[in-house]
């Protein structure tokens, strides 16, 4: 069972609904996440190219929490979410500029349009679409294949 969020992390309705998701979790321990980073508000491509040099350092996790956390994206609270993090600034830089990352967010945006999504937190789970910051409930029908 796997669960795939499209979030931004300028996006307050992605950040409140990370408690559902956490709630998913604490239920379902085998619950795969998979994380499409889709930085559509303005000022967050550079927190969404940060996660994913996380993601190289194995820190993806890490780095998303204290993103969240710090609030909207802009160079300080990117930079204090890479530090809690614990990233390796150099390498995390060279990577967070780098043609890979360019293409992965290329691919995610594609993705998105493709599923018809226009804005964000946007959910695929058991063959569904979701938008929206759809709540616990719709989250665990569309896990569940129930809706």
């Amino acid at each position: 069972r796997t669960l795939v969020k499209f979030p931004d992390y300028g996006c307050t309705f992605c950040r409140t609904s990370e408690a559902d998701v956490q709630k998913l979790i604490a239920g379902d321990p085998d619950l795969k996440i998979v994380v499409r980073e889709w930085p559509i508000f303005d000022g967050s491509e550079q927190a969404a190219r940060m996660a994913l040099a996380a993601a190289e350092q194995g820190r993806y996790p890490a780095f998303y929490r204290a993103m969240f956390a710090a609030g909207r994206p802009s160079p300080t609270t990117i930079a204090k979410a890479a530090s809690v993090a614990g990233l390796d600034m150099d390498r995390a830089n060279r990577i967070a500029a780098s043609d890979e990352v360019t293409s992965e967010l290329a691919r995610n945006m594609e993705l998105a349009r493709t599923l018809g999504f226009s804005g964000t937190p946007s959910w695929v789970a058991g063959g569904q679409v979701l938008q929206g910051a759809v709540g616990y409930d719709a989250l665990k029908q569309a896990v569940d294949g129930e809706a």
